[in-house]
């Protein structure tokens, strides 16, 4: 709990002793059901061990139970069953044991290579593939861990006013695996800021319990983070169905697996036409987590914020103290344009091989082809969006027959002589490397289907002997 300017404000739900029954109850379930119990929680317990007559705020195991039934409004069953997903979900991803540190996303405030050293994880490896997605992510979307609160929980920020809608899932979209979906990448995206925002906890903790963290944490274990986020730019262009149904599924993910990891949700420099786009979200946070989100608009954005954050911790864009080096979020430089502007990306700017999205329409034929010298490469993966087949044929022309085709127009028939394989497939992946001169085309037809067009996801690369030699 905290007081400003006569306000109290407490971290925890009140703990009735019913409450603090059925945290016993979840307590004796837990430890009846996992042996060993789950990874985290020994982690918990390593790094803030409870002892058996600890109260349930200073209990790392009771404070486990906790979170679960404050997800969960207090019933038992549907608690234990989040508890039973959660920990089924983070050893199938391995969260409590994979490296977050050094982070992807700007951290502003810490130590990072102490907490890295003190938290002794693996070292997440700079180029991974969370690396290169948050990449891109920055490109569009500002956001970062910066300082903390008056109680000592970290807090994330993400300026979504000022988001590139379009350009940042059209991007995603060309950086997706086949099979994958612009949702997939930012949820592997979440999870890293999950794991890096979970050790800044444990590590705030630990300073407070040490004395070289001044903030007023008495009421218990610092668990959880706070979300600021800022909807400066924001107008109802960014109202679009693709944008909001990602944010949804985020959000729901993020509330299925992660229980209460959220203290307070500030939305501030909201204009007036900020509801309209919460009433599209609301639905999707669960009732525990609508209570916890407060609006400011640009007048009152510093005031909302200062009821949590000491000034000298809010950076200077909401009227706060701090200027950290270097600015406060380090960011890319989002879009390279004014607020709302959102224009189209250029595939190479995600790198030589992009996802594309293909259309088939019904009697016709997408046809891919490629110039090839001798032992240049082609290599394709491919999948049908929709679960249905497709058509697909690979055909390699020698140079000689090739000079007088017309690609443009040219028919299945003429180039049946010249099939190297042909199925009819929902998916497929392989490489072509060239023995002679010729022309490789790559053919995916829906000639039988008089109606209905087929989709497919589409990734394919060449590689030419000059580029192998350098």
């Amino acid at each position: 709990m905290t007081e400003v300017h006569g306000k109290k404000m407490y971290r925890f739900a009140k703990l009735t002793p019913e409450r603090e029954e059925k945290i016993t109850e979840m307590v004796e379930l837990m430890k009846s059901s996992f042996d060993p119990l789950p990874k985290q929680l020994l982690r918990l317990e390593h790094f803030a061990p409870s002892t058996p007559d600890s109260p349930t705020r200073q209990s790392s195991t009771r404070l486990y139970c906790y979170m679960f039934l404050q997800a969960r409004e207090w019933n038992v069953q549907k608690a234990f069953a989040m508890m039973k997903q959660s920990v089924a979900f983070r050893n199938k991803n391995k969260l409590d044991e994979r490296g977050e540190l050094p982070p992807a996303i700007p951290v502003r405030g810490w130590d990072m290579e102490a907490i890295h050293k003190f938290m002794d994880t693996p070292e997440r490896q700079m180029d991974d593939e969370i690396g290169r997605i948050t990449a891109a992510t920055r490109a569009f979307l500002e956001m970062g861990f910066h300082c903390w609160d008056r109680n000592g929980l970290p807090i994330f920020y993400m300026m979504l006013g000022s988001v590139k809608a379009r350009t940042g899932i059209k991007k995603l979209k060309q950086m997706a695996k086949i099979g994958e979906t612009p949702l997939d990448l930012c949820w592997k995206v979440l999870q890293h800021t999950m794991g890096v925002g979970e050790a800044l906890a444990v590590y705030q903790q630990l300073s407070y319990e040490r004395g070289t963290l001044a903030v007023d944490a008495a009421e218990g274990h610092i668990r959880a983070c706070n979300i600021v986020l800022d909807m400066k730019g924001f107008t109802f262009r960014l109202i679009w169905k693709p944008a909001i149904d990602l944010m949804r599924g985020a959000l729901k993910l993020l509330f299925q697996y992660y229980p209460d990891c959220v203290h307070r949700i500030f939305v501030v420099n909201c204009p007036t036409t900020i509801m309209c786009g919460y009433k599209l979200i609301r639905p999707t946070l669960p009732a525990s987590v609508q209570r916890k989100v407060i609006f400011a608009g640009p007048s009152d954005t510093l005031s909302a914020l200062s009821l949590l954050i000491d000034p000298k911790y809010i950076p200077e864009r909401y009227g706060g103290q701090c200027r950290c080096e270097g600015g406060c979020f380090a960011s890319h430089e989002v879009g390279g344009a004014s607020h709302g502007d959102d224009k189209e990306s250029d595939p190479s700017e995600v790198g030589d091989v992009v996802t594309e999205d293909i259309t088939v329409t019904a009697g016709s034929d997408y046809c891919r082809v490629f110039a090839l010298e001798r032992e240049d490469t082609v290599a394709w993966d491919f999948a049908a969006t929709q679960g249905k087949g497709v058509a697909f044929t690979v055909y390699f022309i020698p140079a000689a027959e090739a000079a007088d085709m017309q690609w443009s127009t040219v028919s299945a028939k003429k180039l049946e002589p010249h099939t190297i394989a042909n199925s009819h497939t929902v998916s497929g992946a392989d490489t072509f490397v060239a023995k002679e001169q010729g022309t490789l085309v790559l053919m995916w037809a829906n000639r039988k289907s008089w109606f209905s067009s087929k989709y497919i996801q589409l990734r394919v690369y060449k590689e030419t002997t000059a580029t192998v030699n350098g």
